[in-house]
């Protein structure tokens, strides 16, 4: 039987090397939630290091920096699914399939090394350099269908990423698309701003931002696509000083 190592000694090693790879890839950690933070071409990227009953878990979202989301919804998640049949077969990137059963918590050492290196290799060598090229089209692209082979439409957000994809095609000068998809939205955003729940002054903030749109994209009065850019600007200036202020 190789060595073993506490939960507290693995989750100190983790949370130090994870540190340490986001900074060499351009992350900034936001003092105020804890995520590491990049900010590319009109989308947040975040990385998420949790520890969910003493076992390290990793997270990565994508949200528009052109969407009001007030710190949270982020809309697309990394499918780590799919992302684990790039692994070999007796490879892992979940550290609860290595987990000592019983107090104290910890871990056969040769296993836990397995299991990082197999989360550092999917981080490094697939997921990072696959948001390094991304660029505006390429993720609103994502978000109009949903899925591909490293994301997916987070559970309970399709609402969200509807209404993302639309705001895109409209600060794409995609107009007639745009007007078309925030029509379509705009009634969702109408009943959850009149129903009541935890999101809904959120809603209500997007339902204003979706009908001022309306209004530029309907009526075209004089300025309207520099008044309609301006909008747009706006709400991306909020959501980067949310993320960006420490």
């Amino acid at each position: 039987m190789d060595g073993q190592i506490s939960l507290k000694e693995a989750n100190a090693f983790v949370r130090k090397q994870f540190q340490g790879l986001m900074k060499r890839h351009g992350f900034l950690k936001n003092k105020r939630t804890g995520f590491y933070v990049r900010i590319q071409s009109g989308f947040v990227q975040i990385f998420i290091l949790r520890f969910l009953r003493s076992l390290p878990q990793i997270e990565c979202l994508l949200l528009p920096a052109f969407l009001y989301a007030n710190g949270h919804l982020p809309y697309m998640e990394a499918r780590y699914i799919r992302l684990k049949e790039q692994l070999d077969l007796k490879e892992s990137i979940f550290f609860a399939d290595i987990a000592l059963p019983g107090p104290p918590g910890g871990y056969h050492l040769t296993q836990f090394e397995r299991v990082w290196n197999a989360n550092h290799r999917v981080l490094e060598e697939l997921l990072i350099p696959y948001l390094d090229q991304l660029d505006f089209e390429k993720t609103l692209s994502l978000f109009q269908s949903g899925k591909n082979d490293f994301f997916q439409t987070r559970m309970g957000v399709s609402d969200d990423v509807a209404c993302a994809a639309a705001v895109g095609l409209v600060k794409c000068a995609r107009y007639e698309e745009g007007l078309a998809r925030l029509l379509e939205i705009r009634d969702i955003y109408a009943r959850a701003a009149n129903t009541p729940s935890s999101s809904r002054i959120l809603a209500q903030k997007n339902l204003e931002y979706i009908d001022d749109m309306l209004f530029f994209l309907q009526n075209k009065p004089d300025q309207w696509e520099n008044n309609l850019s301006r909008r747009i600007a706006e709400t991306e200036l909020e959501t980067f000083r949310l993320w960006t202020e420490t």
